[in-house]
């Protein structure tokens, strides 16, 4: 019996020795099955994290995304400092034209403001040399401070003002604007809707300045009549008026295109000139007409209102 059992005990440890061989044998090829899994998924891995990558690049190319917005503000704040670089480059460098007449309504504003605040510094700085020199220099201005502050100055503070800034002539020497103010003002105690005309010149290449003392003698207006009230026509009107020597005259109808006026020598050291427009106005509407004669060494402007009244 003992030589029974002896190869029976054997064949079972072998056979138990075969199957811890064939588990060690399977669990082995299952690590390598997972390792060569794993292998396998690593490529997919990184294209995935490749893809990934483009794209957030091409998300960052487009227009929603975060990193577009701030292009775009470094865009806008580009655009934005260059606008101004190119007002200053341009604006000096017009002296004729809108950007002119602009400047003329400023100054001439900056004017009446500096004669109200009683500033005889700024406002002789802002008047062309001419009149400088016209009214004996300084001295002689600041001797006019008190008469221009119950005059121009009251300007400043007139109720319901409008402003006309026309173009009246221009050469190589530069341009000459007049600066029309219409509204209710208060002179020497007087309260009135008046109107008044202010000649500004700008010298070629140099700022516009005040020229408000080149003036000759008076106009003497025929029509409309100068009577302190805007004067009324009962139909479209023909304006006359006479003027000293024999200048150039032009009228303007509030901010309307000039109008060069018919001027015929009276022989006696004047002359009557005549203009008649040709826009339509309203019946009961206020407008005022400004006349500037030009002669040698001589600018002077007028203006009055004037209304076309129901019949």
């Amino acid at each position: 019996m003992t030589d029974n059992v002896e190869p029976e005990s054997g064949s079972r440890q072998r056979l138990a020795l075969n199957w811890l061989l064939g588990l060690i044998l399977v669990a082995l090829m299952v690590l390598i099955a997972v390792l060569v899994t794993r292998g396998d998924d690593e490529p997919p891995v990184a294209a995935t994290s490749t893809t990934a990558t483009t794209l957030a690049s091409t998300t960052t190319t487009g227009a929603s995304s975060t990193t577009s917005e701030a292009t775009t503000t470094t865009a806008a704040e580009t655009t934005t400092t260059s606008e101004p670089e190119e007002t200053t480059t341009t604006g000096p460098t017009t002296t004729v034209g809108e950007q002119t007449a602009e400047d003329a309504t400023q100054v001439a504003n900056d004017w009446l403001a500096a004669l109200a605040a009683g500033d005889a510094d700024e406002a002789f700085a802002l008047m062309a040399p001419a009149s400088q020199a016209d009214v004996g220099g300084r001295s002689g201005f600041d001797g006019m401070m008190s008469a221009l502050a119950e005059g121009f100055a009251a300007w400043h503070d007139a109720e319901n003002k409008i402003v006309w800034t026309n173009e009246v002539a221009a050469s190589n020497e530069g341009t000459l604007y007049v600066v029309t103010f219409v509204g209710t003002v208060t002179q020497e105690g007087a309260v009135a809707r008046r109107a008044a005309a202010l000649p500004v010149f700008a010298s070629a290449g140099q700022p516009a300045l005040v020229q408000p003392f080149l003036r000759g003698d008076l106009i003497q207006w025929l029509s409309p009549e100068d009577v302190g009230v805007p004067a009324a026509f009962l139909a479209p009107p023909t304006f006359e008026v006479i003027v000293p020597g024999l200048p150039e005259v032009y009228f303007f109808v509030d901010d309307a295109e000039k109008i060069v006026g018919d001027t015929t020598d009276q022989g006696d050291g004047s002359a009557r000139s005549t203009a008649t427009p040709t826009g339509a106005f309203d019946v009961g509407e206020e407008h005022v007409v400004t006349v500037v004669y030009v002669d040698d060494g001589i600018q002077h402007a007028e203006a009055v209102l004037f209304m076309l009244s129901q019949f």
